[in-house]
């Protein structure tokens, strides 16, 4: 007779140490789940405290409000919870889930393998859990075991892999295998990029094939602290197969996902495929518990995921989903009454007044109007909305845009902003910043005597950031006057040379494309003009924005001299974020990515690739101070430039002046 158990794997939309809204989640979670009849209930990683409180973890009292918050968790439902939080043992902090069932706390799992590389820092503040060991903690007078350890519920063999536990080569699901484990819960903190989701597929497939077991994977969900975005997955695999897959990207602050996991079954394969080990069978490390698990028939479930996940356009798609609930939580995090963008016309800032437009589309569609502005009733716009607004009138209000046009601005910039913004219904308007810009001029030039002039070379530099900077100061007095949130439109090919002015461009609280290449965001564009998203119009009005050649317009066009664009002073953007690649993640020298950009671009001299290569190493090396202050950026690709998050940088160095000399003999052929 098959023994069959219903798992729920729930995501929830946390916030660092928002203490009632995160129990709240929790709470509202559980309960949904044992509605479902689900008799084991996975939350996520560090959910009770959220896991973006860094050195909050380290305080005290939210270590002592975590706990207070447990006891009231073990009390929602007589079900079997796992869910996580920091807790104190030994002068150390441990990265934990705790076992509970019919409100008892039976135990505490620490997680054995911290992640301590890109966004994370979990050693900075955590401890590893050596393997295989236990100790006994109190609280309240009351003794728990904590450590390596696995529960054996009613004859149901039961462990726990913590987030990065699954993610390395030697997983503590192989021990557990060796103890006869029939379920593995997995609380994960996992960051959006793209493609990462296969990856978590895979190991949660292969893993329960490789163990012979259930596997209930629950991660977080939405913009849980400025920069991160989570896509909420809930994935549960069993005997080698995905039994059910979450919807991502929800604007839901919980969603649960539900399957059946038939335990003797697994333990059939199991009897083929694994030799009998008698001295684990019953270690130490298994801690033995009388409660019952209902274990009734249930319906074979199926696959909850959206049509878009087989869509041929997968990454377009993730990036619009995770941008929109990336942009969407924080606003309603950060209590602002809207966001701000200086529309130059070009394809950044564009990109990111769409994102907006498909922001506001996408909420009100899961949402539902009431929802939606239950959601923004702190911002005062939303009581002149009526269920009858369109998504345009909505944006309108959110969302305030405006064209700065100085001495170097075109025609055609002006045409394409005002198209965009009339596109997806912001406010829009014309500021001219000419005559600002020519008082600084003449302030600056009154201060240091020397007359600012287009035709001499060293006053190049100054005269093209005085706009931009101009640019900055309007654009944020705008937002304080608002009450909205400036956002910068700056993307990872630019902000890697440091192509962007200080205090211009990079003026702003969030940074949405900072995390993609310059070579992307064009795709994505095109791919919005004609097609976007599954379920929403194309967007024919970005045909203004892509059929412009990229250009700062800073400087003025001059007779008989090719007009400034970006890929003219920097080298093409696909060559360039190459360079990057090469050099980030196969960490090549100039030389060597000089071979290897000639085989991949054969189009081009050997001395042309030579200069880009080493103005592109040039730019890195000396720019750094201006990542340093970068807004925060979402995270969307492999690595970002955060030197926060992932990319950690001398500010001063030698700028690699001996491996450039290399490419000398190159340049002068």
């Amino acid at each position: 007779m098959s023994q069959l158990i219903k798992v729920a794997a729930c995501a929830v939309n946390q916030t660092p140490m928002d203490w009632d809204g995160n129990f709240e989640n929790i709470r509202n979670a559980i309960l949904a789940a044992e509605r479902e009849g689900a008799e084991v209930i996975v939350l996520p990683e560090l959910a009770v405290t959220g896991y973006g409180c860094e050195k909050g973890f380290l305080l005290t009292g939210v270590q002592e409000k975590a706990i207070d918050m447990l006891f009231k968790i073990a009390h929602i439902s007589n079900q079997l919870l796992v869910i996580g939080l920091p807790i104190f043992y030994r002068k150390s902090l441990f990265n934990c889930a705790a076992v509970i069932m019919n409100g008892d706390i039976l135990g505490f799992v620490a997680k054995r393998n911290l992640a301590g590389d890109g966004n994370h820092y979990e050693n900075r503040y955590f401890k590893e859990w050596p393997r295989g060991k236990i100790g006994t903690l109190t609280i309240n007078d009351q003794e728990y075991p904590i450590g390596d350890i696995m529960f054996d519920i009613s004859g149901v063999r039961i462990g726990v892999e913590i987030c990065e536990d699954a993610w390395v080569s030697n997983r503590p699901g192989r021990d557990m295998a060796e103890k006869a484990v029939d379920l593995i819960l997995s609380p994960n903190a996992s960051h959006f990029s793209f493609g990462k989701l296969q990856t978590r597929l895979d190991f949660c497939r292969d893993g329960s094939r490789a163990f012979n077991c259930g596997i209930v994977y629950a991660n977080l969900l939405g913009n849980e602290s400025g920069s991160m975005i989570y896509a909420g997955e809930g994935i549960i695999s069993s005997g080698g197969k995905i039994l059910a897959q979450s919807k991502r990207f929800s604007f839901k602050p919980y969603t649960v996902t539900t399957a059946v996991i038939d335990i003797n079954k697994n333990r059939a394969s199991q009897a083929e495929q694994v030799s009998f080990n008698p001295e684990t069978t019953d270690s130490e490390l298994v801690i033995k518990s009388n409660y019952f698990l209902n274990s009734s028939q249930y319906e074979e479930p199926l696959l909850n995921t959206d049509d878009w996940e087989s869509s041929s356009n997968l990454k377009h798609e993730e990036f619009s989903r995770a941008e929109a609930i990336g942009l969407w939580d924080y606003l309603r995090k950060s209590k602002q009454q809207g966001y701000v963008v200086s529309l130059s016309g070009g394809a950044d800032s564009c990109s990111v007044v769409m994102l907006l437009r498909d922001t506001v589309e996408f909420a009100l569609k899961e949402l539902g109007f009431e929802n939606f502005i239950s959601v923004l009733s702190f911002a005062k716009w939303s009581k002149l909305l009526t269920p009858e607004s369109t998504v345009e009138e909505i944006v309108y209000y959110l969302l305030d845009t405006f064209y700065q046009p100085a001495e170097a601005s075109g025609e055609k910039t002006l045409e394409s902003a005002k198209a965009v913004a009339n596109g997806v219904g912001a406010n829009f308007g014309v500021i001219n910043i000419a005559s600002m810009v020519e008082l600084l001029k003449q302030n600056v030039e009154s201060f240091t005597g020397d007359t600012l002039s287009w035709d001499n070379p060293k006053h190049d530099l100054t005269l093209q950031n005085m706009p931009a900077r101009v640019r900055g100061i309007t654009g944020w007095t705008i937002a304080n006057a608002k009450g909205k949130l400036l956002i910068p439109p700056g993307n990872m090919s630019e902000i890697m040379v440091g192509y962007f002015t200080q205090g211009g461009d990079d003026s702003g609280g969030i940074n949405p494309i900072g995390g993609v290449r310059k070579s992307y965001l064009k795709k994505w564009l095109e791919w919005r003009e004609v097609e976007g998203p599954m379920g929403l119009a194309p967007a024919p009005y970005l045909s203004f924005v892509n059929a412009l050649a990229y250009t700062a317009e800073l400087r003025p066009n001059v007779e008989g001299q090719a007009p400034q664009t970006d890929e003219g002073e920097l080298g093409p953007y696909v060559v360039r974020d190459h360079m990057e690649k090469l050099f980030l993640w196969d960490r090549l020298s100039p030389v060597e990515i000089l071979e290897r950009t000639k085989i991949l671009y054969p189009m081009y001299e050997k001395k042309v690739l030579a200069k880009w290569i080493s103005k592109f190493f040039w730019l890195f090396s000396i720019n750094q101070w201006k990542r340093e202050r970068l807004p925060n950026t979402f995270h969307m690709d492999d690595h970002n430039l955060s030197p926060r998050n992932w990319l950690r940088w001398p500010t001063l160095s030698g700028n690699f002046k001996e491996e450039l000399a290399e490419l000398e003999e190159f340049l002068e052929v």
